[in-house]
């Protein structure tokens, strides 16, 4: 399993999952431009990509499916409402729309998906896991909450490698978003709430649960919100954790654009 990095910004998210003759889009939020670009590093051809699986419907998941080059009919898999969602929001062509069910595992070529509710202000957003079928190497893809559940938790249990959404840092929200007089004080509220994203705190708690419990051997991180965290922020707090509970030789690092991981 080889994970393509065409897209990890705060408002931009797209990874290409490639098995070598499988290859799946989760989200699809850079501009069909980008899209293009990305996959012309790495010498594929959009109309070699099987499917796109959507964690929800925000713009920086999902923007990049109008005017998108990829094939006619590409299947877009997302949960019932959130297919919904954009087949009446936007102007999407030439697609098929493939609604999942949470929790009912189905099948992409070489891979195994899961999808599975979680807490975030989309109409009914999932995160991921991802089964290889040859290797049973297992991804889990968060995406978007704000909050993790126990239904995450245990689900995640089988991922070898996890890849979170570690939005912001604690200590760079305001404890009173009100008190805050910028035009980022809404999106900062946002950001904390319980149908928001996650902090690293948040982040570190769960890889810690995934560690000691769990399958974990690698940790990547993602959508990281320039204004309130940095990659020094965001590892060091999950290396911290990790250290503390012995489990210290589990790798994190945080996803850049244009990288591949295998």
């Amino acid at each position: 399993m080889q994970l393509h990095v065409i897209g990890a910004d705060a408002h931009a998210i797209s990874y290409l999952i490639d098995s070598g003759t499988t290859r799946v889009l989760v989200d699809c939020g850079v501009p069909p431009a980008t899209m293009r670009a990305r996959l012309s590093d790495y010498g594929l051809d959009p109309f070699s990509i099987d499917a796109i699986v959507l964690t929800h419907e925000h713009e920086g998941h999902s923007q990049g499916l109008e005017s998108h080059p990829f094939r006619d009919a590409v299947p877009i898999i997302a949960s019932h409402h959130t297919l919904a969602f954009l087949r009446m929001d936007r102007k999407i062509p030439r697609v098929r729309w493939c609604p999942a069910a949470p929790e009912i595992p189905f099948s992409i070529g070489d891979f195994h998906f899961e999808g599975i509710p979680v807490a975030h202000d989309g109409v009914d957003p999932f995160a991921w896991l991802i089964e290889e079928r040859a290797t049973k190497r297992v991804l889990g893809i968060t995406g978007d909450l704000g909050q993790v559940s126990r239904l995450v938790t245990e689900r995640f249990l089988k991922a070898e490698i996890v890849l979170l959404h570690a939005n912001h840092d604690d200590a760079l929200l305001p404890i009173d978003a009100t008190s805050d007089p910028s035009s980022d004080a809404g999106s900062r509220e946002r950001a904390k709430n319980r149908h928001g994203h996650l902090s690293n705190e948040q982040s570190a708690a769960l890889v810690a649960q995934l560690a000691l419990r769990g399958s974990l051997r690698s940790v990547y991180l993602s959508h990281l919100d320039p204004r309130w965290n940095t990659p020094h922020r965001a590892v060091g707090t999950i290396e911290a954790t990790l250290t503390a509970i012995d489990r210290n030789s589990i790798p994190v690092r945080c996803l850049r654009n244009g990288e591949t991981h295998r």
